[in-house]
């Protein structure tokens, strides 16, 4: 005895099952050079801690999501503790205008966190999470975007990173990410060798550094903020588009070949309480389609094998 009806209904639902899982997978999407700037204006970080930003590249920072794999930062975006652990991934988009940029060109890329210890009352500004130098385009495109090229590092970066712990209950803190065109002195020779205190994190001057390293004005940048006051983030935090889960601790190395060190802060910033959840868009809002669609299957399966006895 044949169904082809029924045969037709368990293979449509394989198809509307397929569909379900690609049509909703979150993707991330290129920001603009003109958004990245804007964003930086909107916090405030211009001009509380840039007098002026004008972005010639996009620079993208990936996270460990708290719901398990990796996601985009959007600029602004909320973070919670976990979070900002240790970046996942570090990459850029160079527009075809962008001036003195080729895939030889080395960046000098520096996070720091103006709002010591607090917004209000930022006595110890700016405090310096991470600095690393002889970053190069890998050639590989970010599996968080594909129109992003990932960078790496080939040396030891001057101050590993160190996650955020910003004091409970001192409201927002905003972090930044800095990247500016590595200049050719530093090729060879070490930020230290320039008499530079690499070891003294707090009070860290952006312009004595500038006119130290020789570094021009800021080519990208980006920025999150942590909110110590309430463990919800904002739903504009990030896309997610991978779904291998992460390890948010500790990590020594990026995906991206970025050496990151430590994620412990010791001694430059007050210990904080956990937050939990970022609000991200995540691969787990597939979850109920998959759930309908493995439904419509099962449901058709039943009918036919039923129809067969």
């Amino acid at each position: 005895m044949h169904f082809p009806n029924t045969t037709t209904t368990v293979l449509s639902t394989f198809v509307a099952l397929g569909q379900s899982v690609t049509t909703r997978k979150d993707t991330a999407t290129s920001i603009s050079v003109a958004d990245f700037k804007s964003s930086l204006t909107a916090s405030e970080i211009v001009p509380d801690v840039l007098a002026a930003f004008s972005p010639t590249i996009g620079f993208y920072v990936g996270f460990n999501s708290d719901a398990g794999g990796q996601a985009l930062l959007q600029p602004g975006g909320n973070l919670s503790l976990t979070e900002a652990k240790a970046p996942a991934e570090l990459s850029v988009e160079i527009p075809a205008n962008a001036p003195n940029i080729s895939s030889s060109t080395r960046f000098l890329i520096y996070m720091i966190g103006p709002d010591v210890p607090s917004r209000s009352n930022p006595t110890s500004r700016n405090v310096r999470h991470f600095l690393a130098g002889n970053f190069t385009m890998s050639g590989k495109s970010s599996s968080l975007l594909s129109t992003a090229i990932t960078l790496t590092n080939s040396s030891a970066a001057t101050n590993e990173y160190a996650a955020p712990t910003p004091a409970a209950n001192t409201g927002s803190h905003r972090y930044v990410w800095l990247v500016y065109v590595q200049p050719p002195s530093l090729n060879t020779k070490s930020i230290a060798s320039l008499g530079f205190n690499v070891s003294n994190r707090i009070g860290f001057n952006l312009t004595s550094f500038r006119l130290l390293t020789g570094d021009g004005a800021a080519i990208g940048g980006n920025s999150f903020v942590i909110n110590t006051d309430t463990n919800i983030t904002s739903t504009s935090t990030s896309t997610s588009t991978s779904s291998s889960s992460s390890n948010s601790g500790s990590s020594n190395s990026s995906t991206s070949g970025t050496s990151t060190g430590s994620s412990t802060s010791s001694g430059i910033s007050s210990t904080a309480t956990t937050q939990q959840g970022s609000g991200a868009m995540r691969l787990g809002s597939d979850i109920p389609l998959i759930s309908v669609g493995l439904g419509l299957f099962l449901a058709a399966l039943f009918t036919y094998l039923v129809g067969l006895v």
